[in-house]
């Protein structure tokens, strides 16, 4: 475990960031020998003001989807998604997408640049390409994209290819309510599952129909 006082002074060898830099250097290399490799942080008030790092390594063949809860999330710019009630500010490693472009057979070249590059970065443009195929196949048609069960289930589907590239995927719907109409915003989520530890948007859809964690487990 390293040990970094504030009271000691900034130590550039110590400084998370910089051991954060080092990790993402490397990540990728212990990956494909099946090692998930994270950095944690944990702060320690008593006696002084103390943070607390370590690096966790874990077995990605008996626990592909372990995150510790101190994983250190690097300071990224914050991506957000423009709905109809708002916009909602993405954590650091998870970005969203609209459901109303995947009734564009041209979707492909409407996905947001930062979704595209986050899952080339994972080499998971190949799932995200099959899954938005299946819709566009689909006996339904394309309206089919925008049934909020049908997504979850077809979310629900792809989840574990997802997962094997380090992603994870949530299906989402918010009630909007005034005087006037009703309004169901829908979007997907998709989330670095290295960055984002174990996060589950509050609107995440179950198949079920149930919002919230159940089913994501």
């Amino acid at each position: 475990m390293i040990r970094h006082c504030a009271s000691k002074g900034a130590d550039l060898a110590l400084s998370t960031e910089n051991v954060a830099s080092v990790v993402d250097k490397y990540r990728a290399n212990f990956r494909k020998h099946d090692v998930l490799m994270f950095l944690c942080r944990k702060l320690q008030t008593n006696n002084g003001y103390c943070y607390y790092k370590w690096l966790e390594f874990a077995d990605a063949k008996t626990n592909p989807y372990y995150a510790p809860q101190e994983v250190f999330k690097p300071k990224q710019i914050e991506e957000s998604l423009a709905l109809g009630w708002g916009s909602k500010v993405m954590p650091p490693g998870v970005y969203g997408e609209k459901l109303e472009g995947w009734k564009n057979p041209d979707y492909k070249n409407l996905i947001p640049m930062p979704l595209y590059n986050f899952l080339e970065s994972k080499n998971a443009v190949s799932v995200y390409n099959a899954m938005l195929d299946e819709v566009l196949r689909n006996p339904k048609g394309v309206d089919f994209a925008l049934k909020s069960k049908e997504v979850a289930k077809l979310v629900q589907k792809y989840r574990p290819a997802f997962r094997a590239k380090a992603v994870n995927i949530f299906s989402c719907r918010y009630l909007q309510i005034d005087a006037r109409m009703h309004i169901y915003h829908k979007w997907v989520e998709f989330t670095c599952m290295q960055a984002s530890g174990v996060y589950v948007p509050a609107e995440s859809y179950n198949p079920d129909g149930t919002i919230g964690v159940a089913g994501h487990r």
